[in-house]
This record gives structure tokens, C-alpha cells and sequence, in this order.
């Protein structure tokens, strides 16, 4: 008998909050880059760290739409 698990990811809950201001700022750029992506968010391939967090904030405050 097999047993498949299904992980569902927080961002793919609906309503799910996203990470917090700090959590953000530990994330590399590039799971950063790839929770934009999975956000859809459009961040230019050489912006700044900051730039992204600030970029993912913005879409979680104004209900997930890029400002």
C-alpha cells in the first residue's frame, strides 16, 4: 500500500499572510527572487536585496498587487 503526501507551501493557502519583514531579510536573493515568481511579482534580475523585500511588502500591503 503507498501513501502520498501533498505539502502545500504558505503562500499557496488562500489568505495566506506572507513572511514577515525579518524572515524576509534572512531569505537569499534568489528564494527571494523565487517567492516573487511564485507571487508574481516583477523585480528587475539586478535589484537589490532591499529593493525585493521592499518590492514583496508593498504587494502584501496593497493586497497582493504591485504598487
Amino acid at each position: 500500500m503507498s501513501v502520498y503526501v501533498s505539502i502545500v507551501r504558505p503562500s499557496e493557502g488562500a489568505g495566506a499572510a506572507l513572511p514577515a519583514h525579518d524572515e524576509l531579510a534572512a531569505m537569499t536573493v534568489k528564494e527571494l527572487n523565487e517567492l516573487c515568481g511564485e507571487l508574481g511579482i516583477d523585480v528587475p534580475s539586478k535589484a537589490k536585496k532591499a529593493d525585493i523585500v521592499s518590492a514583496i511588502e508593498s504587494a502584501d500591503s496593497s493586497g497582493g498587487e504591485q504598487a
